[in-house]
């Protein structure tokens, strides 16, 4: 019988990413697991269908405060084999504790040559101001 619908992941990081400013840093960056699944004793590559990538911080800071983030998810740690390109959304903060807050990024691409380790690196820059990222929650379909 042929597939006939949809199996939904959703992998999460946590980890202080501390300091994220206005530019891009190789180490300013947090790692996901995508979880494929893969036959014991093989290796294959993630194929699937990236959704929605949720991203918490908290720190917000500044003189003005960051209204906005950026984020560019790559196969390599460096950064510079990027498999999106620059996506912004904004922050949206607490309402009593303005200082958090997250960012909901759609990334709606089929993503095909990732290495066999299923791992993606996000990268993040602000619009201005500083704040720290402390997770992220990302879906994706099969």
């Amino acid at each position: 019988m042929a597939k006939t619908g949809y199996y939904y992941h959703f992998p999460a990081t946590a980890g202080n990413v501390t300091g994220v400013t206005t530019t891009y840093s190789a180490s300013r960056r947090l790692a996901i697991a995508l979880g494929s699944s893969q036959p014991a004793g093989q290796t294959v590559k993630f194929k699937g269908k990236l959704q929605t990538l949720l991203v918490t911080v908290s720190t917000i800071a500044g003189t003005p405060a960051p209204t906005q983030m950026t984020i560019r998810v790559s196969s390599d740690t460096a950064g510079d084999s990027p498999i999106t390109g620059d996506l912004t959304a904004s922050l949206a903060r607490g309402i009593t504790t303005n200082t958090v807050g997250s960012a909901q990024f759609d990334l709606s691409d089929v993503v095909t040559n990732l290495s066999s380790t299923d791992n993606v690196f996000v990268h993040f820059r602000v619009n201005q101001g500083t704040l720290t990222v402390t997770g992220m929650t990302l879906s994706w379909s099969e």
